[in-house]
């Protein structure tokens, strides 16, 4: 909770993921305060409710939204909707400035238990690259699942203080995910940190994905076993492409989902809820190639 000297805002997560033991409860608070179901049986990654006990101003319950899937199904609920995509500390989550090793080439994967899952999508077309690649390393970082590839895996627990070590220690990122509705209301964070270090991620087309990267400018699409291979290989082989996509996401997130960028957005969510204004409509990034 934070008391400005204006009033008071309550801001009211509904995460489902972060903290999955807590998720009932978090959910049910942030329905009992913001007068809707907030993600109950259906999409509900990322929310958080901004509702104001006012000052001197009359004050105005606000939603905001990680994407355009969660808005739509939340405005059943509350129409006073914004998005703002979660955002990434760039300060923090910067390229590396040590050279890379340029003998091997680590294919990286960073998350939870919640989308660990995920990496069955790959087992074939990561066996494939393996086998293709000798000089090439699948690092999985976090979860409880662990891909059934024999050769070249390491599998790493998920530690804080490492975090950006770790993603410091990728050539190409991953983020495979099934097209559902509960992915769709994902907000592709995991691709957003890969972008933020300067390393290309490779992703499924699903949700606001295809809002994050664009397709052979700051990161490739990939579908099929055959499409993965095809992506991979190709950042496999191409150490300059890796390094202008990479760049090219970096840019990407900074002027777009960087808290430099989203911040005063954030801040004008709470200032109209304060004043009893609806929320603004502008778009949260635009799709436009920079």
């Amino acid at each position: 909770m934070i008391r400005p000297a204006i009033g008071r805002v309550a801001a009211l997560p509904a995460h489902h993921e972060a903290d999955p033991d807590r998720e009932g409860l978090r959910v049910r608070e942030g329905e009992r305060h913001l007068g809707g179901r907030l993600g109950e049986g259906g999409i509900g990654n990322d929310g958080v409710g901004v509702r104001f006990s006012p000052g001197r101003g009359l004050g105005r319950q606000v939603l905001l939204a990680g994407n355009e899937n969660l808005k739509s199904y939340a405005s059943q609920y509350n129409s006073n909707i914004t998005v703002i995509p979660t955002p990434v500390d760039t300060d923090y989550f910067a390229p590396r400035t040590e050279p890379r090793n340029p003998d091997k080439v680590v294919i990286g994967w960073i998350g939870s238990n919640t989308t660990a899952p995920y990496l069955r999508m790959l087992v074939r077309a990561l066996d494939q690259i393996v086998v293709k690649y000798p000089n090439v390393e699948v690092r999985v970082v976090g979860g409880s699942y662990v891909p059934p590839i024999v050769h070249n895996l390491e599998v790493r627990r998920w530690d804080l203080d490492r975090e950006l070590d770790e993603l410091h220690d990728f050539d190409i990122g991953i983020m495979p995910m099934p097209d559902t509705e509960w992915t769709r209301g994902k907000c592709g964070f995991k691709a957003l940190l890969y972008m933020s270090v300067g390393i290309p991620p490779v992703c499924s087309p699903v949700g606001v994905t295809t809002d994050i990267l664009q397709d052979g400018y700051n990161g490739l699409l990939a579908t099929t076993t055959e499409e993965w291979v095809d992506r991979l290989s190709l950042l496999i082989e191409d150490a300059p492409l890796r390094r202008k996509m990479g760049e090219a996401g970096r840019k990407w997130v900074l002027e777009r989902f960087s808290l430099h960028a989203q911040a005063p957005r954030f801040l004008d969510v709470l200032q109209r809820a304060y004043r009893g204004e609806a929320a603004a409509v502008s778009p949260a990034v635009s799709s436009q190639n920079a």
